[in-house]
């Protein structure tokens, strides 16, 4: 079954229960997840075939008839010429997918340009304006129509969200021509201050900044000060810190 939702899944399959219940009670006991899409537990990459058995029975079917030898040698020569094949093929490709996968994000792609998209944080996005509105996790590459999610090729939310985001990813080309400069510094207003900030690491180590041993400084540079500066002595009543012009104990 080809949808991707296990909602969808179970909706469908209760129509068939319902018109047919011999055939929904054979697929049942076959096993669900090995024929549904939407209840697989791994990966399938849009390819819901998963036993070749049959197909090549009817690429073999005149070299069944040959003697075992020559039944091998004519395998070895099929699925080399099938390789050799698909390597050409792949060689002559514009891009590094395949020409049904290239033509499916284009037809995703032409849908994704009319959606409306608005961004929840860093990767995901909430895309709407489509049959259904859906959360795309661009890093987990998620999606919650399971298209993202089954055949790990982008879905129209996908590609509607990532058009819509700034491509800050740069090859290392890029960032290899460019010039590194120092950032630009502006000096603040005032005069600058004498405390230095303390790193992350210091303020982990409860350090203190070395504010006691400044002010330990100051004080004996103004000490140093006090005693360098001549002192006066008034005449008339021999006090000092001022002199007889300015006496007023007289």
């Amino acid at each position: 079954m080809r949808v991707y939702r296990v909602s969808e899944f179970t909706s469908t399959f209760d129509d068939i229960r319902n018109q047919k219940p011999d055939l929904a009670m054979y697929l049942e006991n076959v096993g669900i997840r090995l024929w549904s899409r939407a209840n697989f537990p791994g990966n399938r990459y849009g390819i819901m075939t998963s036993n070749i058995a049959e197909s090549m029975n009817k690429v073999l079917l005149n070299a069944r008839e040959y003697p075992i030898a020559c039944f091998l040698e004519e395998l070895r020569k099929l699925i080399s010429k099938w390789f050799m094949r698909r390597r050409e093929r792949a060689m002559l490709l514009p891009t590094l997918f395949t020409p049904k996968v290239e033509k499916t994000l284009k037809t995703r792609a032409d849908i994704g340009n009319t959606l409306y998209v608005q961004h929840i944080d860093a990767h995901r996005s909430h895309v709407t304006g489509g049959e259904l509105a859906c959360v795309v996790d661009l890093q987990q590459m998620r999606c919650t129509c399971r298209v993202y999610d089954i055949d790990k090729i982008p879905c129209e939310h996908a590609l509607a969200a990532a058009s819509k985001r700034r491509n800050v990813s740069e090859s290392p080309i890029d960032i290899a021509n460019r010039r590194c400069l120092p950032p630009e510094e502006r000096r603040g207003v005032g005069r600058p201050k004498k405390s230095r900030y303390l790193s992350a690491l210091e303020k982990a180590m409860g350090k203190q900044p070395p504010r006691k041993k400044m002010r330990k400084e100051k004080l004996s540079q103004e000490q140093a000060t006090q005693k360098l500066r001549k002192h006066y002595t008034c005449s008339q009543c021999k006090i000092a810190g001022h002199n007889r012009a300015t006496c007023n104990n007289i």
